[in-house]
């Protein structure tokens, strides 16, 4: 009897273990195939389309980016990072939004929700049940719901087209304060 659970147990892992990998190769072979797509020299890759001026929102879309098979062994490149900077001027600015956009706003957010996080925690305060409650009711309205009045709200105070517009209303969220 105890040998059939031991292999019950045994099949269990492995067969738990062939999930999981196959879930992690499934997931990281997308982003591996990007990298090594912006990696490899344009020459390897049948794109078409790339010149001075190209409209990256064409409809349908004119990149198309796959290997060639002789492209397997070729060393790799940072030419096409080049490239994209030259061809699309305004790549510059669109990377350095994101990069500010997402690092203040992931500090914002570490700072802010831990703070507030803590204080649900370990302190006690008048109607903290009443608050904690009102928070974790606005996690079941859907956020398109809250579009219209947070817009409304922006141009209410001057801050639409601002970067403190895009900013304020990402600062802090329920979810990161009560997790």
């Amino acid at each position: 009897m105890e040998g059939s659970v031991r292999s019950v147990s045994k099949i269990s892992v492995v067969i738990s273990y062939i999930i999981l990998i196959g879930y992690t190769i499934a997931t990281l072979f997308p982003f591996t195939w990007a990298v090594l797509i912006s990696l490899t020299p344009i020459t390897y890759t049948d794109a078409q389309g790339i010149e001075k001026g190209v409209n990256i929102f064409d409809w349908p879309p004119r990149l198309r980016l796959f290997p060639k098979p002789s492209a397997f062994g070729v060393p790799l490149t940072f030419q096409n990072f080049k490239l994209i900077f030259e061809v699309v001027p305004l790549y510059k600015r669109w990377l350095m939004n994101t990069i500010i956009y997402a690092g203040l706003l992931t500090v914002g957010n570490i700072i802010l929700n831990s703070l507030g996080g803590y204080a649900f925690a370990r302190l006690n305060f008048p109607l903290k049940n009443f608050w904690f409650t009102m928070f974790l009711a606005t996690m079941m309205v859907p956020g398109q719901v809250t579009l219209i009045p947070q817009y409304n709200l922006l141009v209410k105070y001057g801050l639409v087209n601002t970067y403190t517009g895009l900013f304020l209303p990402k600062l802090t969220n329920v979810f990161g304060l009560f997790l």
